[in-house]
């Protein structure tokens, strides 16, 4: 379960189900906390029943440089307009921003791209092998999206030696610290 994703609303499903896996110790104590202040387990039937969850992303490190001039964009959510709002502010002054997977948004699909966005690469159709080189060569991942998609996309930066930009907060604050990234 992602407490981002999961309606407070729908948490009395629970009892019905065997086990509830989580991935981050954030996603444990709201659920547990949550669960717990709502009556709707015990203390003992909640520590029973929710589980933390070791994870891993899958390796899509590759022997590729890294080009300073090159930063990550992957849009996955429909709805966002984040995405287009990052597009739209981004200068010629700027490194070349890579957006990956942009008609999948109806907020960039069927822009003028070239015209108006002159330092922004768009990568709608991408080959899995092609993507695994882009996704290693830029030093810099821009993770924006919610929840269980912003921790695989700052975790698979971190695992290619890459840097991810995102905000800290929630779940997030596992996933970065000035380490190995920039928080906004």
């Amino acid at each position: 379960i992602d407490p981002s994703e999961f309606p407070t609303s729908m948490l009395y499903t629970l009892k019905d189900v065997d086990g509830i896996l989580v991935k981050t110790k954030y996603a444990y104590d709201v659920i547990h906390s949550e669960c717990i202040k709502r009556s709707i387990f015990t203390k003992q039937e909640i520590n029973d029943k929710l589980h933390l969850i070791s994870w891993r992303s899958p390796n899509l490190n590759t022997n590729t440089t890294k080009d300073f001039n090159k930063v990550l964009l992957f849009c996955q959510n429909r709805d966002s307009q984040v995405y287009m709002d990052i597009i739209k502010m981004w200068k010629e002054n700027y490194p070349y921003l890579c957006v990956i997977n942009g008609n999948a948004n109806k907020f960039c699909v069927g822009r003028d791209r070239e015209k108006e966005y002159p330092k922004v690469e768009f990568y709608d159709t991408i080959e899995n092998d092609q993507f695994h080189k882009l996704f290693n060569q830029c030093v810099f991942h821009l993770c924006v999206d919610d929840s269980s998609v912003f921790d695989h996309l700052a975790n698979q930066a971190k695992l290619v030696g890459s840097i991810p930009i995102g905000c800290k907060s929630g779940g997030r604050a596992e996933l970065l610290n000035r380490d190995y990234a920039f928080i906004l």
